[in-house]
């Protein structure tokens, strides 16, 4: 990806592949990747040059916060495909705090978890989010 000299901002484009690569780095369990693993994982792929680890730490905090606000909001609002984008690769780094917003999940349960009730019906996604924990432990 090319650089822009002097850059010290985050482009659309480096929110989305820090959001995907925490996604694709994240274990079983939904723990995510230390900061030093996100950080040799994107090095010299951002277009923010010389991004450190306290630089990714702190874009993933503001990351998580643009997506408690947007939840508290009733989900994205304005901004088209670019804060959908961001928000549906949140909900797959964050399912923890989409949890605490039910009012999210409004026909949601079988796209977060591929899967509905025996009837055919969509379940409860806290129940979903719940069972699936189990079985992973």
């Amino acid at each position: 990806m090319a650089h822009v000299a002097g850059n010290d901002s985050w482009s659309f484009a480096d929110e989305v592949m820090i959001l995907e690569a925490i996604v694709d780095m994240s274990d079983l369990e939904g723990r995510h990747p230390s900061l030093m693993d996100l950080h040799l994982e994107l090095h010299g792929r951002l277009m923010r040059e010389n991004a450190s680890p306290f630089d990714l730490a702190k874009k993933k905090h503001n990351l998580k916060t643009k997506f408690r606000r947007t939840l508290e909001d009733g989900g994205p609002q304005q901004g088209g495909e670019r804060n959908q984008k961001l928000f549906e690769l949140s909900k797959k780094v964050w399912p923890d705090i989409l949890e605490m917003y039910p009012h999210a999940y409004d026909g949601m349960t079988t796209i977060l978890h591929g899967k509905a009730g025996a009837g055919g019906e969509a379940r409860d996604p806290a129940y979903v989010l719940q069972e699936g924990r189990r079985a992973l432990q």
